[in-house]
């Protein structure tokens, strides 16, 4: 039985949800683009530098520097052993301690960094309302 193409009026409209992930993302990726030029120009690196030890292309690393880039999580391990830190951290977030999960395996304990502009202001305000940080 063959199915008839949905208009883009009969779609279903984006959820709260979707569009709070919306702005987390966007936030997240100016995050890692404000760290990485950072921690970049903290160990005096050039973006060719950094592209050809992390074995990356130099025009991706300055589309990551400018918020721009999505880059897959082997691009964002390369550049953070290039850089000599996590991942989460290069992400904004710190690594708080080590867990111990079962016999002779551990786990990192992250607490993402959360500060207030990553969260829209009428969002923080319910969160607050509901004794939640």
């Amino acid at each position: 039985m063959p199915t008839t193409p949905v208009s883009p009026s009969q779609r279903v409209p984006k959820r709260k949800a979707s569009a709070y992930a919306d702005t987390l993302f966007e936030a997240q990726r100016k995050a890692l683009a404000r760290s990485l030029v950072s921690l970049r120009l903290g160990q005096g690196l050039s973006q060719e530098a950094l592209a050809y030890e992390a074995e990356v292309e130099r025009s991706y690393v300055s589309l990551i520097e400018r918020g721009q880039g999505n880059p897959s999580l082997r691009v964002l391990c390369q550049l953070a052993q290039r850089l000599g830190v996590s991942v989460v951290e290069m992400m904004g977030g710190t690594l708080t301690s080590y867990a111990s999960l079962d016999a002779g395996s551990t786990a990192f304990v992250v607490q993402e960094a959360r500060p207030e502009e990553l969260m829209p202001k009428d969002q923080a305000s319910a969160d607050a309302g509901n004794g939640r940080s």
